[in-house]
């Protein structure tokens, strides 16, 4: 009867210790995981910011040449091209081909609610991480702000650029807007597959997560009678 109270109360002294082990161990594996996870999350940063200063230098880029073309040419009208293109300045009051003239408040609030839209995709990067996305976005805001700068300081947008077998006239913002529309149909039918994919891909080390959740460690228990520790460490072993 002795034997087998202190078998027990071995049992139960060698049970106590497992336990303290197997809470250090996960306790240390749970730090490491953050520990990581905070490393590449330091990494990752240099290259957002990066990111995001690039397509702020694209934005201010286009703007500056937008406006600054708007000055050169004001009240300017001579041939570049025979027959092909030429600088013909004049202004308007609508929207491309001279649509909704007047409705110069309408343009400005739906603007500026396309411009938050935008801004928030590249800066949380909610629909795509891809570089090229958001140099896309960047030349479409950048044209965007281009024309909203005339809208908004002088009630018309101000063209120049006429192409004469297409007679239309337009600026360099609407000529950003166009090439940014045409980016992002190539990544629409291109490139969007692809990225999806490696979004997709998620790194075991930038996830936090237990060496085993507690239905691991019943079923190890129930089959072999030791905890995920004694895999781990062959010498803290349960005494039968």
């Amino acid at each position: 009867m002795a034997n087998n109270d202190n078998l027990n109360h071995k049992k139960s002294k060698s049970d106590k210790e497992i336990d303290k082990n197997l809470e250090v161990y996960t306790l240390s594996n749970k730090t490491a995981n953050n520990d990581k996870n905070l490393q590449n999350s330091a990494k990752r940063k240099p290259k957002s910011v990066s990111s995001i200063a690039l397509c702020l230098t694209i934005i201010l880029v286009l703007v500056t040449v937008d406006q600054l073309t708007k000055i050169v040419f004001y009240k300017q009208y001579f041939s570049i091209i025979d027959n092909f293109l030429e600088i013909h300045y004049l202004t308007n009051t609508g929207a491309a081909f001279s649509i909704m003239e007047g409705a110069q408040w309408f343009f400005i609030i739906l603007t500026i609610v396309v411009l938050y839209g935008l801004f928030f995709v590249i800066f949380t990067r909610r629909i795509s991480n891809s570089t090229f996305f958001r140099v896309t976005l960047s030349i479409l805001i950048g044209g965007i702000i281009g024309n909203f700068i005339d809208r908004f300081a002088f009630s018309c947008v101000r063209d120049f650029l006429h192409v004469v077998p297409f007679g239309f006239v337009c600026n360099m913002a609407d000529i950003f807007i166009t090439v940014a529309t045409i980016m992002l149909c190539v990544y629409i039918l291109f490139l969007h597959d692809k990225d999806k994919k490696k979004t997709k891909k998620v790194r075991i080390s930038d996830v936090t997560r237990e060496p085993w959740d507690i239905e691991e460690m019943q079923k190890d228990e129930q089959n072999n009678g030791e905890t995920p520790a004694d895999h781990k460490h062959p010498e803290i072993r349960k005494e039968n």
